[in-house]
Protein backbone atom coordinates (compact mmCIF):
# COMPACT_ATOMS: atom_id res chain seq x y z
CA UNK A 1 0.00 0.00 0.00
CA UNK A 2 1.30 3.45 -0.79
CA UNK A 3 -0.01 7.15 -1.21
CA UNK A 4 -1.04 9.47 2.28
CA UNK A 5 -3.44 7.98 4.16
CA UNK A 6 -4.03 5.25 7.16
CA UNK A 7 -5.66 2.21 7.00
CA UNK A 8 -8.62 2.88 9.46
CA UNK A 9 -9.39 -1.55 9.37
CA UNK A 10 -8.73 -4.52 7.58
CA UNK A 11 -10.96 -8.00 7.55
CA UNK A 12 -11.29 -10.63 4.81
CA UNK A 13 -14.69 -12.78 5.58
CA UNK A 14 -13.97 -15.73 4.15
CA UNK A 15 -17.66 -16.91 3.65
CA UNK A 16 -18.20 -13.87 1.29
CA UNK A 17 -14.83 -13.91 -0.38
CA UNK A 18 -14.24 -10.38 0.72
CA UNK A 19 -11.92 -8.21 1.55
CA UNK A 20 -12.57 -5.57 3.71
CA UNK A 21 -10.61 -2.19 4.02
CA UNK A 22 -11.49 1.21 5.76
CA UNK A 23 -8.90 4.20 4.58
CA UNK A 24 -8.97 7.30 5.55
CA UNK A 25 -6.78 10.28 3.38
CA UNK A 26 -4.81 12.41 5.75
CA UNK A 27 -4.63 15.22 3.50
CA UNK A 28 -7.97 17.08 2.89
CA UNK A 29 -7.53 17.26 -0.55
CA UNK A 30 -7.39 13.47 -0.79
CA UNK A 31 -4.63 11.40 -2.03
CA UNK A 32 -4.41 8.16 -4.88
CA UNK A 33 -3.78 4.93 -2.56
CA UNK A 34 -1.89 2.09 -4.81
CA UNK A 35 -2.58 -1.49 -3.58
CA UNK A 36 -0.88 -4.41 -4.36
CA UNK A 37 -3.14 -7.49 -3.65
CA UNK A 38 -1.30 -10.83 -3.56
CA UNK A 39 -3.23 -14.66 -3.30
CA UNK A 40 -5.94 -14.36 -5.24
CA UNK A 41 -5.98 -17.25 -7.51
CA UNK A 42 -5.56 -17.16 -11.00
CA UNK A 43 -8.23 -16.57 -13.75
CA UNK A 44 -11.05 -15.94 -11.05
CA UNK A 45 -13.13 -12.62 -11.34
CA UNK A 46 -13.10 -9.77 -8.60
CA UNK A 47 -15.26 -6.64 -8.39
CA UNK A 48 -14.22 -3.98 -6.19
CA UNK A 49 -16.96 -1.82 -4.47
CA UNK A 50 -15.79 1.56 -3.29
CA UNK A 51 -18.34 3.26 -0.66
CA UNK A 52 -20.70 0.95 -1.90
CA UNK A 53 -20.19 1.75 -5.30
CA UNK A 54 -18.81 -1.31 -7.84
CA UNK A 55 -16.06 0.85 -9.52
CA UNK A 56 -13.52 -1.95 -11.48
CA UNK A 57 -14.24 -5.35 -12.11
CA UNK A 58 -11.78 -7.66 -13.43
CA UNK A 59 -10.00 -11.53 -13.37
CA UNK A 60 -6.71 -12.79 -12.78
CA UNK A 61 -4.14 -13.13 -14.93
CA UNK A 62 -3.35 -16.57 -15.26
CA UNK A 63 0.47 -15.83 -15.25
CA UNK A 64 0.10 -13.24 -12.48
CA UNK A 65 -1.90 -13.22 -9.13
CA UNK A 66 -0.68 -9.96 -7.81
CA UNK A 67 -3.53 -7.74 -8.45
CA UNK A 68 -2.55 -3.73 -8.61
CA UNK A 69 -5.08 -0.88 -7.96
CA UNK A 70 -4.70 2.86 -7.71
CA UNK A 71 -7.75 4.68 -6.78
CA UNK A 72 -8.50 7.76 -5.38
CA UNK A 73 -9.58 8.38 -1.49
CA UNK A 74 -10.93 11.39 -0.11
CA UNK A 75 -11.97 10.85 3.96
CA UNK A 76 -13.00 7.87 5.07
CA UNK A 77 -13.76 5.45 2.06
CA UNK A 78 -14.64 1.93 2.55
CA UNK A 79 -12.98 -0.68 0.16
CA UNK A 80 -14.62 -4.05 -0.41
CA UNK A 81 -12.58 -6.60 -2.81
CA UNK A 82 -14.96 -9.56 -3.43
CA UNK A 83 -13.59 -12.64 -5.06
CA UNK A 84 -16.50 -14.35 -7.36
Amino acid sequence: MRGAFDVRRAFYDGDRRTLLLGLRSRDAAGTDASLDIDGLPAGRSWTLHQDGVAVRTGTTDTEHDTLRLTLPVAGDTTLALRRR
